[in-house]
């Protein structure tokens, strides 16, 4: 019984055995003075002592300006740090004045030096970042690119680093990045990206105990890294931490939040820059061939990686929700993308809408629409980087073999209000279904699509023999009370096509494989357009299609045919162009069409 007593109180941390404690070289004045320091530590963590030591001996340095970097230096100063330097870009003689007021012992050494304007060739913070063993920056406003510069000079000296960017209405602060600073860059970069959209609210909420509010889990978390106290989980090393992630602190409600974020395409290889190489090319190839090997993706596995990528703030997709769009007959979902780059703030990248005869077929299409507008958004940012002589490598459809093709992303002639993903841009569950979207894609904006001369009407229940749903589909048609007419342009295209008219007007176009599956997509858009309009949602009637429905396509088949209409080659470009969009669904391709 004493036995369990005391190996349950050990569990819990209420009695310790202090045997095989680190030795520590406090003195008893620091040992009286930060007991509740100490204590803290011990709590969950052996060799307190120790521990605490490592804050009292670390060399940290502030950089930057604002009440929040005063009281980050007030926080810290109270929680034990002994040795410490401060940059400020202006109100030296305010941060003297403040950390003074915060000294807790004799033995703290204070010094304070104004930092010069440009981070990225102020000698001062060079040495200081090369002095220091942590680093914590504060910037304010709009000022990305000394956290950036910032980022780097720690990266390569090698010095943990901690930063915290105060906008007007929130505040953003990473963790402590000991190593990979390349993560706190692409933190920086994806909240960049959509800083457009942040809301101005002209008040000054930096006021009262505002500052110590957010300066508290800052020291905080440089406290814990000092004093290793990181988490130790099964699998992983001592002082390992999920990456990716950081803060959001709303100034107007003083309300904190978490958001994940992955490695930014800035910082890995592009595709699209070696197109005039060698290397290039067999890059190309071995990409496209480990993509045709590769397995498809279920519905629900999708669903569930596309979840890790949203984020209202610094998600690749900023949303994926059903928002207020109708959901009657047809289920809808809105994806919305973030351009990568920042060239576009998020209201000036079209959302793209899906829909699905159930919620789960909705969402999983607007993932696959989202995906090719990001992919092309990326790709086009690489065209623009080469100019005028933009290439890119793909695939001939018709005879396998690699080659170039010119390739400039987005198409710069068309005129919209928002940019959308170029024609054959499109995202599939396996690598047959992405390019049989992509080349459907084209053979729906033939012109020949648009005539109705010679093309019959056809009853497409009789057509289709009610096969792949179409019957459900039809009666729906026939419920909303308009009449619908479907022609037939199979003659034309060399593949089931079919177009859809109602009260003398084009209402869509699809072409597929199959007949029912034809028809299917044909009744759905039609259903679709009907919706959108009766509810007064036009926005929610996508422009192209982005995925394939039904069975995956035989692509060969497709690209011959498209060859005898067009006489021009398809080729495919693969547009994942960075690991992290990979790791989501690497099947997003542009299929483009050749005049030789």
């Amino acid at each position: 019984m004493v036995e369990g007593l005391v190996r349950t109180l050990a569990d819990h941390r209420f009695v310790v055995d202090a045997r095989d404690d680190r030795a520590h070289s406090l003195s008893e004045r620091e040992l009286t003075e930060y007991a509740s320091e100490i204590s803290f530590i011990r709590y969950g963590y052996d060799s307190p002592e120790w521990r605490f030591q490592q804050v009292r001996d670390a060399r940290i340095l502030l950089y930057g300006q604002g009440p929040v970097l005063a009281a980050v230096a007030q926080d810290g100063l109270r929680s034990g740090w002994r040795r410490l330097r401060i940059l400020p870009r202006a109100g030296e003689t305010i941060l003297r004045a403040a950390a003074e007021r915060a000294r807790r012992d004799e033995g703290q050494q204070i010094i304070v030096e104004t930092a010069g304007p440009d981070p990225a060739g102020d000698p001062l913070l060079r040495d200081g970042i090369a002095d220091a063993d942590l680093v914590v920056h504060v910037a304010s406003g709009d000022d990305a690119e000394a956290l950036l510069a910032t980022a780097r000079r720690c990266a390569d000296a090698g010095v943990a680093l901690a930063q915290v960017l105060v906008r007007d209405a929130d505040v953003w602060a990473t963790p402590v990045y000991e190593r990979d600073h390349r993560l706190v860059e692409s933190g920086w970069r994806w909240l960049v990206a959509g800083q457009a959209e942040r809301r101005e609210t002209g008040v000054s909420w930096l006021t009262g105990p505002v500052p110590s509010l957010i300066a508290a889990p800052v020291v905080l978390a440089c406290f814990r890294h000092l004093a290793r106290m990181r988490p130790e989980r099964t699998g992983t090393r001592s002082g390992s931490r999920i990456d990716g992630t950081m803060t959001r602190t709303d100034l107007e409600s003083l309300t904190t939040t978490a958001h994940r974020f992955h490695p930014h395409p800035a910082g890995g290889p592009a595709a699209g820059t070696a197109a005039g190489t060698a290397a290039g090319a067999a890059a190309t190839q071995d990409t496209i061939a480990s993509l045709r090997a590769a397995e498809r993706v279920s519905q629900g596995d999708l669903l569930a990686r596309a979840r890790l990528f949203v984020d209202p703030y610094l998600g690749p997709l900023r949303s994926l929700d059903e928002e207020d769009l109708p959901q009657v007959p047809l289920a809808l979902c809105r994806a919305t993308v973030t351009d990568p780059y920042g060239r576009r703030p998020p209201s000036a990248v079209e959302p793209v809408v899906a829909w699905g005869s159930d919620r789960e077929t909705a969402r999983v299409r607007a993932v696959l629409a989202a995906l090719a507008a990001y992919g092309s958004l990326v790709a086009e940012h690489e065209s623009q980087q080469a100019g005028d002589r933009a290439t890119a490598w793909g695939m001939d459809l018709l005879t396998g073999a690699v080659r170039r093709v010119p390739f400039t992303g987005g198409d710069p002639a068309t005129k919209r209000r928002a940019y959308a993903a170029p024609l054959g841009a499109a995202a599939g569950l396996c690598w047959d279904e992405a390019v049989g979207a992509g080349l459907l894609a084209h053979f729906e904006a033939l012109p020949v699509l648009g005539e109705e001369a010679g093309a019959p009407s056809v009853d497409p229940v009789r057509e289709s023999g009610d096969g792949d749903g179409v019957l459900d589909t039809v009666r729906l048609l026939e419920r909303t009370g308009e009449v619908f007419e479907f022609r037939d342009h199979s003659a034309a295209v060399g593949l089931p096509a079919y177009t859809v008219t109602a009260a003398g007007g084009a209402v869509t176009r699809s072409v597929a494989s199959a007949p029912d599956q034809a028809l299917r997509h044909a009744a759905e858009h039609a259903l679709l357009s009907w919706q959108a309009r009766v509810e007064g949602r036009p926005e929610a009637v996508p422009s192209s299609r982005r995925w394939a429905a039904g069975g995956p396509p035989d692509p060969a088949f497709l690209a011959l045919r498209l060859l005898r209409v067009t006489g021009r080659t398809p080729v495919v470009v693969p547009l994942v162009r960075d690991d992290v969009a990979g790791s989501l669904l690497p099947f997003v391709v542009q299929v483009v069409l050749c005049d030789d």
